[in-house]
């Protein structure tokens, strides 16, 4: 058996069994490979995302209507996290990160806002600005929600817009295709560092 027809099996559990790689030299392979794959899934996320914009000039400054802001594109960013519910130097630690995209939990942008609903705690107002934290809504355009008028029995149904889903449908082609290319290339400089290659080349 060759190295070629070694690195060609398809379960990456058993390629790595069989070279025994070190787990701490897999996890910076698994890391770089999270990296780029929330890079690529942020920039189809953000392409999809809807993108409405309209702005208003109050004494000098510009900003975008509440709705209208353009906030949720601009919000969409990744997050590489390790579990820490794992035992380190083990093979299961240094393949388990994980990538988190969606709205930046600390984006917020000043939006302007015509007028407020009232509520118990605060009264109704009307022209004034605030901001804008699209982590708060972000899964409302996702999946979609029922909307109750103010003022009204009448709901109406908004549809969803997903962009997070179609993003990562898209990219995970090009993800699985990345990460194996970044496991193969990490056993071939492991095998040539311990010099087991050409041990088991012969």
């Amino acid at each position: 058996m060759n190295n070629q027809t070694i690195l060609d099996v398809s379960n990456l559990q058993s390629l790595i069994a069989m070279f025994d790689i070190a787990p701490k030299e897999l996890d910076k392979a698994i890391k770089r490979c999270a990296t780029k794959a929330g890079r690529i899934i942020r920039k189809t996320a953000r392409a999809k995302a809807p993108n409405r914009k309209s702005q208003i000039k109050i004494g000098g400054k510009t900003y975008r209507y509440y709705g209208m802001s353009g906030s949720l594109r601009k919000s969409i960013d990744f997050n590489v996290h390790k579990p820490k519910n794992l035992k380190p130097g083990t093979v299961e630690w240094a393949m388990a990160w994980v990538v988190y995209v969606g709205a930046a939990r600390k984006y917020k942008q000043k939006v302007f806002v015509r007028w407020y609903r009232p509520r118990k705690e605060k009264p109704a107002r009307r022209n004034f600005l605030m901001d804008a934290r699209p982590v708060w809504y972000s899964h409302l355009v996702e999946q979609g929600f029922v909307a109750k008028l103010f003022g009204t029995a009448k709901r109406k149904v908004v549809p969803a817009r997903p962009f997070l889903r179609p993003a990562l449908q898209s990219a995970k082609g090009e993800i699985e295709s990345m990460t194996l290319q970044e496991l193969r290339a990490q056993i071939r400089k492991l095998l040539a560092k311990s010099g087991s290659g050409k041990k088991r080349a012969a």
